[in-house]
């Protein structure tokens, strides 16, 4: 198959294009490789699910042939493609049908620019919908992504496999994640929501851990602002049955005792955008994941595992226009990866793969996120991400939802819910209906094979 490549020097804007409510680029490339944007797809979703399904690869890349396709790779599948034996990438025809509601659409033709980035990496003001329509710098195409359309709260229950290895070894946990937009961001816009949140916050996210048995109980409840005032985030352990702050969350502070991933990484970039200089390189025709609807239709933990990787017989990768921003450190601060390479999907924001380079300048970690779109909350819903350590080929697969587990949104939280005084009900809560589901396994930190 013959994929053709857009050079990364293209503009991100052409006054004679048409653009679609999400200010991507509607028509599709020259070549008929990336198709027009289709805006009605989504009412006809279980049609186009099933067709998603029941395709075949195009064309499976591997250590043999990826040289072909080198114009349309990021550094980090690059990597892969040599590195990992086994590797492979399932090629399938592309699908421009992501959508978001029309209030959203509203919403963002009426404040968008209004929002600055500030010198401390947050913005001035939240807004409903997208806050930079046609962005300017790097950092407002983060930005985008960081307030894209998300729902205006949700429930699921996510599977993280955590330190797989060459051996396939790993071990897992099971959490409980409730999300919450704050009062500029739900809909219908300004929507009450009983107090959950304060006006400045952009969204609470409370994941609460259902096993293995040693984490259970342990609730960890994010408050993000995206302003200059930042995160808070409260821990509730069982054992103490006491809830505290975190003194530190943010940019390259590891979370968890796995060492996985970066505070920072959450959402694939999360949080100030403060110290890094940013930079839009342009826009490229790439091999994203995407439409990943066999990962999302699992039943066992174990299907997401091969050794050192997500398993590559389930993934889906499409050719899709990207906006391409590159991050590097500021002088006088400093982050574990010096240089980050972003590449973002112009029709929904989200960032789909990050190339990370240490301080010494090699490449050392990579990430991507497979999504798939709800047609019915006209939602993105991430699942799995995955970090690959590429200096000792261990992952970190995170967010993994199985088919009997599906996300549920729209849900309508208590108006405490998200008061970190409350954070032992909430546990409580959660063990007890999690108890009741003829699904729930013990979880286990033992190695398994």
């Amino acid at each position: 198959m013959a994929i053709a490549f857009w050079a990364c020097s293209a503009p991100l804007e052409s006054a004679a294009q048409e653009r679609t409510p999400a200010g991507a680029i509607a028509s599709g490339n020259a070549a008929g490789t990336i198709p027009a944007w289709d805006g009605d797809a989504h009412l006809q979703a279980g049609k186009v699910i099933h067709e998603i399904l029941s395709e075949r690869p195009s064309i499976i890349i591997d250590s043999s042939n990826w040289t072909q396709f080198e114009d349309n790779l990021t550094e980090g599948h690059k990597f892969l493609l040599k590195n990992y034996p086994g590797y492979k990438m399932r090629v399938f025809p592309s699908r421009r049908w992501y959508r978001l509601p029309e209030e959203f659409v509203e919403a963002t033709r009426k404040h968008s620019g209004k929002a600055q980035v500030t010198s401390k990496g947050y913005l001035s003001e939240i807004n409903p919908g997208l806050p930079f329509l046609t962005p300017k710098t790097g950092e407002e195409v983060i930005w985008n992504h960081q307030m894209r359309w998300m729902g205006s709260s949700r429930s699921a229950v996510t599977h993280w496999i955590i330190n797989l290895t060459a051996d396939r070894s790993y071990t897992t946990t099971k959490i409980m994640d409730n999300y919450q937009a704050g009062p500029a961001r739900t809909l219908p816009v300004g929507r009450d929501d009983g107090g959950a949140l304060a006006e400045h916050f952009a969204y609470a996210l409370e994941r609460t851990s259902l096993a293995p048995p040693r984490l259970a109980g342990q609730v960890t409840l994010a408050l993000e602002s995206c302003k200059d005032i930042g995160t808070k985030r409260y821990l509730y352990t069982p054992a103490l049955r006491r809830t505290y702050r975190a003194p530190v969350f943010g940019y390259d502070n590891y979370v968890g005792t796995d060492g996985g991933h970066f505070a920072d990484e959450f959402d694939m970039f999360q949080g100030a955008t403060d110290r890094y200089l940013w930079r839009i390189k342009g826009a490229r025709e790439l091999l994203v994941p995407y439409n990943s609807f066999e990962l999302l239709s699992q039943n066992s933990v174990d299907s997401f595992v091969s050794p050192s990787m997500l398993n590559p017989a389930l993934s889906r990768y499409e050719l899709h226009r990207v906006i391409v921003v590159e991050a590097t450190i500021k002088p006088g601060t400093s982050h574990s990866s010096a240089r980050r390479t972003f590449y973002v999907d112009e029709d929904s924001w989200q960032i789909v793969a990050i190339d990370n380079y240490h301080r010494r300048g090699q490449l050392w970690r990579f990430l991507e996120a497979h999504s798939t779109f709800d047609a019915a909350s006209k939602t993105m819903v991430l699942s799995p991400l995955v970090v690959y350590s590429l200096s000792n080929k261990s992952a970190l697969i995170r967010n993994a939802i199985l088919g009997y587990e599906r996300p549920t949104f729209g849900v309508r939280f208590g108006p405490h819910r998200f008061d970190p005084q409350n954070l032992d009900q909430v546990a409580s809560t959660a063990l007890y209906d999690a108890s009741q589901s003829e699904h729930l396994g013990a979880g286990s930190t033992e190695t398994l094979q």
